[in-house]
C-alpha cells in the first residue's frame, strides 16, 4: 500500500485534494457555460491539469514552495518532456522543432526546476515553515 494514500495520509491532504477537484470542476462548470448546445467540452486539458495539481499538492507537497505561474510552466514543460517518448528517431535527440529535441530541452528546464525547488524546500524546513506531512519534507528528512 502506497503510504501517501493511506486513511491517515488522505485525510491531512483533503484539503488539498479538495481545493485541486474544486478547481477542475469550477473550471469545467465554467468552459461548459461557453459552448453551445451539442457542443462538449474537451476534459483531455482539464484533467490533464487537475492530474498535476494532485501531483504538486497532495503526493509532492511542494504547492507551498512554488507559485501558481511556476507550476503552469513546470507542467508544459513536464508534458513537452513527456511528448518525446513517443519519438523514437535519435538524430532527433538535439533538434528543436522535434519531439524529442524538444523534450529534451524541457528536460533541462525541468532539472533546472527542480534543483530549485529543492533549495527552497531546504530554505523552509530550516525556518520550520515547510509542511511536514509532504513528501518533500520526508525526503529532505533522508538526506
Amino acid at each position: 500500500l502506497n503510504p501517501l494514500f493511506t486513511d491517515s495520509a488522505l485525510r491531512k491532504r483533503y484539503k488539498l485534494i479538495y481545493s485541486a477537484t474544486e478547481n477542475f470542476l469550477n473550471t469545467l462548470f465554467t468552459e461548459t457555460r461557453k459552448l453551445n448546445q451539442n457542443e462538449y467540452v474537451e476534459l483531455y486539458p482539464f484533467s490533464k491539469r487537475w492530474a498535476w495539481d494532485i501531483g504538486v499538492a497532495v503526493v509532492l507537497g511542494i504547492n507551498e514552495v512554488i507559485t501558481e505561474s511556476e507550476s503552469q510552466q513546470l507542467c508544459q514543460d513536464f508534458q513537452t518532456w513527456s511528448l518525446g517518448l513517443l519519438d523514437a528517431d535519435m538524430s532527433h535527440l538535439n533538434s528543436s522543432g522535434t519531439l524529442l529535441g524538444d523534450a529534451m530541452i524541457a528536460r533541462g528546464k525541468l532539472l533546472e526546476a527542480v534543483d530549485d525547488i529543492v533549495l527552497r524546500a531546504q530554505g523552509k524546513l530550516k525556518d520550520g515553515t515547510l509542511d511536514a506531512s509532504s513528501a518533500i519534507y520526508s525526503l529532505l528528512q533522508l538526506s
